[in-house]
């Protein structure tokens, strides 16, 4: 069951995996309804701060994964620290961390949505009568994509991170792309997409309470 801390970060996540981190006016994300943002922050200010507290995540993505799902940890608070988050606040926002684990390190549906996205471009529905993408409804499709990044989602992470592509060529396998030119774009669709999918997702987290 989704809770009520995803409602709020995973439509910031999905926002995010449309962006590049270098090129995005990310200040714009956050001027939304219920963002905690200021408004004022300058968008200069803002990129050199969150490219900062990206470097650092990356960097040190394992320990700091070890250190919120334990609550604390040194290279938490100067994660915290470099995203200008008040010392008054470093106990509540570990706690939101901590209980947002899954969301951020974990997010299932985050990732199989560019999966999905690939899919369907190469598997169009041929005609109003018949919806299926290559013998798949759309659930159909959905569930075997997300049961296998459940299932994989270190290795995924992984894969992503290295160039590798074992996963989604399970994944191919499992929603029988034969076709090898379709094959190769399908598996290839997370190329370039670590930080988007495994690494921002904990930038925002972080960020959101940053001043």
């Amino acid at each position: 069951m989704m809770k009520k801390t995803d409602l709020f970060l995973i439509p910031l996540l999905t926002l995010f995996m449309g962006c590049s981190s270098k090129d995005a006016n990310h200040i714009n994300i956050f001027s939304l309804p219920g963002a905690v943002v200021g408004s004022v922050i300058e968008n200069a200010t803002y990129e050199r701060r969150r490219e900062g507290v990206e470097r650092y995540a990356q960097a040190n993505y394992e320990i700091l994964k070890s250190e919120i799902k334990a609550g604390e940890g040194k290279y938490l608070d100067e994660l915290l620290t470099l995203a200008k988050v008040e010392k008054s606040k470093f106990a509540s926002v570990k706690e939101r961390l901590r209980k947002d684990y899954t969301t951020i390190f974990h997010n299932v549906e985050l990732t199989a949505q560019p999966i999905m996205q690939s899919f369907s471009k190469l598997y169009m529905p041929k005609s109003a009568q018949d919806k299926t993408m290559n013998g798949f409804t759309y659930t159909q499709a959905w569930n075997i994509v997300s049961k296998r990044v459940d299932r994989d989602f270190e290795i995924l992470r992984g894969d992503v991170k290295r160039g590798g592509h074992d996963v989604l060529s399970k994944i191919a396998d499992d929603l029988h792309i034969d076709d090898k030119v379709k094959r190769e774009s399908f598996t290839h669709s997370l190329d370039g997409r670590y930080n988007s999918l495994f690494v921002d997702p904990l930038v925002v987290g972080v960020m959101i309470d940053g001043s």
